[in-house]
């Protein structure tokens, strides 16, 4: 296995953590508002940057693992062949996405950082700098992640292609 895919799925797995410090967070901030009637004015911002992460780091999990969607009742009736060429389209199609992703990621996240970007919120973070910043990382990351498969001599066996 590559290495930068042992990267991914470990990096991926860890970003499903981040769903439960959110919920954490939010089950802190309904006891502060309404148990002690003290809200307060970074949970739903910092809420909102973890959702973020997740999201977009959580994607390299499934890309590197394969699992992406697809028509598994379709694709199971397909002949080996077939199924490697849809693999190859979705994955020079991914690539595409993936890096045109990058390259406009890193142009917001460079600007956020050159303007020393704020919220604008009661609580005025830097977290816009962090959510535009990870955008391009993870797009790299994506991106590299469908050239490995593009590069896989001898790809995993699908279980169709196993037989009975």
């Amino acid at each position: 296995m590559w290495k930068l895919t042992r990267f991914n799925l470990t990096l991926g797995s860890w970003a499903s953590w981040v769903y439960g410090a959110i919920f954490v967070l939010t089950l802190y901030e309904v006891l502060m508002r309404y148990a002690f009637n003290a809200p307060t004015i970074w949970s739903l911002e910092l809420n909102l940057m973890l959702v973020a992460i997740g999201y977009t780091i959580g994607g390299l999990l499934p890309t590197a693992g394969k699992s992406h969607l697809r028509i598994d009742s379709v694709y199971a009736r397909m002949p080996s062949w077939a199924r490697r060429a849809c693999d190859v389209t979705a994955n020079l199609i991914g690539v595409g996405y993936c890096a045109a992703i990058t390259w406009a990621g890193t142009a917001q996240a460079w600007t956020a950082i050159q303007v020393g970007e704020r919220s604008g919120s009661a609580w005025n973070s830097w977290l816009p700098v962090l959510q535009k910043g990870i955008i391009p990382v993870a797009g790299c990351l994506m991106t590299l992640q469908l050239l490995v498969h593009l590069l896989e001599r001898d790809p995993p066996v699908h279980p169709t292609d196993a037989s009975p």
